[in-house]
């Protein structure tokens, strides 16, 4: 694992130092003195202490989010987003491994994967899963020749292939899509604000889980449709092209967003929020329109 030799002093820059960063001298040695108070407070046999901070550290990487998921910052919640897998499930899987490696392989390089997969995520997680699995592979190797796990595991292991990259194409494949996570990024922005943290970072250290009141199916086919119209052919099937509609021009240039409350006794629920804008930045809560002298014209009388 990338920096074995200071895993304690990158846990307590992921939880204590400004933004998780390293940005002076001081900061640096104020992680190291906290780390090393941390580890040895229990005397200098810390066996236990160790096992506690590679468990620690393991548990605090946070993995790229897949679809839909928010970002995931733990073992389980890898294992749900990306394969599928309840935390409790594999973990018995893990624990027969050794009586039985036909049936714990496929959950211990699940794991595996995921771990080895921290030191670069979003290249492993998205952009290039074949490497992960040589890399992985070669771990399982690696793993078998130090004595950790059993032949019978290694060579079971390495029959096993990460699913999650062939049986969920489509899947992965918007994964990246800006579109699908704004509500995702515009509850995370609103709950940050709500417990007055300082920003995602901090926000992401918190142990929760959130409900919004965003219909995700709504959203989803709202998300289709908006997508749709940049297709001619759908343009003038709807009746969108013409005089004073939309003409000859690339109709992919035009930008869409929709915006739905729903009246409740309990206030105006958002329901919908989204744009067709491929990139980070949300169109409902981020711009703001200069009408100008029109303004003056539409105000009520």
């Amino acid at each position: 694992m990338i920096g074995g030799s200071t895993l304690a002093t990158q846990l307590e820059k992921f939880r204590h130092s400004p933004g998780g960063r390293t940005e002076t001298i001081g900061e640096k040695l104020r992680q190291m003195g906290s780390a090393s108070v941390r580890i040895y407070s229990g005397g200098v046999i810390n066996e236990q202490a160790r096992r506690q901070l590679v468990l620690d550290y393991i548990n605090l990487l946070a993995a790229r989010g897949a679809v839909r998921s928010g970002r995931d910052h733990w073992l389980g919640d890898g294992l749900q987003a990306w394969y599928g897998e309840g935390f409790d499930t594999v973990n018995g899987r893990l624990v027969a491994a050794d009586s039985d490696p036909e049936g714990g392989a496929a959950a211990y390089k699940q794991a595996l994967s995921l771990i080895v997969a921290a030191r670069r995520p979003t290249y492993y997680l998205g952009q290039s899963p074949a490497d992960l699995e040589t890399l992985t592979d070669s771990y399982v190797r690696v793993l078998a020749a130090a004595g950790v796990i059993s032949p019978a595991l290694r060579d079971a292991a390495l029959e096993q292939r990460l699913l999650t990259f062939g049986h969920h194409e489509e899947r992965q494949a918007s994964a990246t899509h800006y579109v699908e996570q704004k509500d995702i990024n515009l509850a995370r922005g609103r709950l940050a604000n709500l417990l007055d943290v300082d920003g995602l970072y901090a926000l992401d250290r918190y142990d929760l889980d959130a409900r919004t009141t965003i219909d995700a199916p709504i959203q989803s086919s709202i998300n289709a449709r908006l997508s749709s119209l940049k297709d001619p052919a759908t343009l003038r099937k709807l009746g969108l092209i013409g005089d004073h509609l939309l003409g000859s021009s690339d109709p992919g240039k035009v930008i869409y967003s929709f915006t739905l409350y729903e009246r409740s006794p309990r206030g105006n629920l958002l329901r919908i929020n989204t744009d067709s804008l491929e990139q980070p930045f949300d169109i409902n809560t981020g711009a703001r329109i200069d009408l100008g002298s029109t303004a003056k014209h539409c105000a009520p009388s």
